[in-house]
């Protein structure tokens, strides 16, 4: 019987180490990782057979470069520049090409290059910031947090890059470096901890054909789903790097396997902030951090795109929305504007007598300037609501949802699960009320379901869909309840104490 044909893998590079170790172990791919890029690259046209041993394998990497040197704001001062990131990458492909292989599986040294500047632009960056633009508006009352990097999986990478993958340059499986798992749908990663589901949720199960993540049996931190494990995995287990043998992935942390085969990546810091846009990198030749760096630096970079009100409109007061009292005083600066905090940031008012939280806009007044609402104590009823609603695409992940069930569901990436019920109306439109009330939910922000209970033998759930807010339930100020026993907000709700 003749060879399968070369099963072709190619791997979307950032420098970063999800990336890197995802590419790593598809060189040295452990039999079942092997089997599985077999059956995802059969739903691609591979004409190959699942389970064969010496299938050979020809694996590349891909890098993105969506960002132009020429849009960064102050000749790059809070952005790193695409060619700085994509030498980065090109130093771990020459290092990947080091590391010895079996005699069928070929890596490329030669990353290509896909410049996608211009759909970045018009499918993510332009409607994140036109989004903002309304925070800005003297006539909006309504507060927005869009979420790019949602938009960056859903048009860019498994929309534009996944398709030029598969129908442009030949491929049979696209992998990235996701904590996710597509098996019969998309399930949450084996670690919780770095679970990337919520950022996927609103990209149609159809735009992962040809799709595979392999870390989705990797810790990278934190508890294993199935296990509980939370310490440190011993790297003893690891093939030595001037072997062929495979990557076991369920028995190394991926920090663990980047450090035991030098990749340069291993001590990369994880990704924040806006997705492929990147600050620039420290005298020691690294990132501090990979996104805009830090919320001042964040909202510079966000003030170079938004609209800056003129000079004789850049004055400000905070009101106090239970007194309607004047707390506190802001200007507007071309490097600063507090119009684009969000619901439930703290509003860091010098000399307030408590701590005080942005809960909505006023309407302008005369001789006092634009009016941000602010509420005192981060418990503050007017911060909650159990109630949000997905009026307008709403993403189906799962085809058994109902009329109405129940679920669990976050509002924020890693936000601990929160127990709620779902009502789908015939319109498609997905109202939600949760069993306890949530802290500052927003329009804009994505809401994602997963399943009430988890799969079978662990703690993963399966991912029922989601999508992007666009109605809010009453307050609990304005239904006269009492925040009691509110739900978690997690790690990355900054503004809670």
């Amino acid at each position: 019987m003749p060879p399968s044909p070369p099963l072709r893998v190619l791997c979307a590079l950032s420098s970063g180490v999800d990336s890197s170790v995802s590419a790593l172990m598809c060189l040295r791919p452990s039999p079942s990782l092997l089997t599985s890029l077999q059956s995802t690259a059969k739903k691609n046209g591979w004409e190959g057979k699942v389970g064969e041993v010496g299938t050979r394998v020809e694996v590349a990497g891909v890098h993105v470069s969506s960002w132009s040197d020429h849009d960064n704001p102050n000749g790059g001062q809070y952005c790193e520049t695409s060619n700085q990131d994509y030498r980065r990458v090109q130093s771990l492909a020459s290092h990947l090409s080091t590391i010895p292989t079996l005699p069928t599986i070929t890596w490329s040294p030669t990353v290509y290059r896909l410049d996608l500047v211009r759909e970045y632009w018009t499918s993510v960056f332009s409607p994140f910031v036109d989004s903002l633009s309304l925070n800005v508006s003297p006539h909006s009352r309504t507060i927005v947090t869009p979420n790019p990097d949602v938009s960056c999986n859903e048009f860019i990478k498994f929309g534009h890059l996944r398709k030029k993958a598969v129908n442009d340059m030949g491929y049979h499986v696209l992998v990235t470096g996701h904590y996710a798992s597509l098996n019969g749908g998309m399930w949450e990663g084996e670690d919780l901890s770095k679970d990337q589901t919520y950022f996927l949720c609103t990209t149609r199960m159809e735009d992962f054909q040809g799709v595979h993540f392999p870390l989705e049996h990797t810790l990278k931190g934190g508890p294993r789903a199935s296990t509980g494990k939370t310490g440190k995995d011993d790297t003893g287990v690891l093939p030595d790097v001037k072997s062929t043998l495979p990557i076991p992935a369920a028995t190394a942390t991926t920090r663990d396997i980047a450090a035991h085969f030098n990749l340069p990546s291993a001590s990369a810091p994880d990704s924040t902030g806006i997705c492929f846009v990147n600050p620039p990198p420290t005298s020691t030749g690294g990132s501090s951090v990979r996104g805009v760096g830090g919320v001042t630096d964040f909202n510079k970079f966000l003030s170079s795109f938004t609209e800056i009100p003129e000079r004789n409109d850049r004055m400000g007061i905070y009101e106090d929305i239970d007194t309607g009292s004047v707390v506190g005083q802001f200007e507007i600066t071309d490097s600063n504007n507090p119009l684009l905090l969000t619901m439930g940031q703290s509003a860091k008012i010098p000399g307030a007598p408590v701590k005080y939280f942005v809960a909505g806009r006023g309407e302008t007044k005369k001789g006092e300037g634009r009016v941000i609402k602010v509420a005192g104590g981060t418990r503050n009823e007017n911060l909650y609501r159990d109630r949000v609603e997905v009026k307008v695409g709403f993403n189906f992940m799962d085809g058994n949802m109902g009329e109405n069930g129940r679920a669990m569901g976050r509002v924020r990436h890693l936000q601990p699960l929160v127990p709620c019920t779902y009502t789908i109306k015939p319109s498609g439109s997905v109202s939600v009320l949760f069993d306890r009330p949530l802290r500052a939910p927003c329009i804009g922000q994505v809401l994602c379901l997963y399943s009430s209970l988890p799969g079978e033998g662990g703690r993963r759930r399966k991912v029922l869909g989601g999508g992007r807010i666009d109605g809010l339930g009453r307050n609990y100020k304005e239904m006269g309840k009492r925040v009691e026993e509110p739900a978690k907000s997690g790690a990355n709700d900054k503004s809670v104490p």
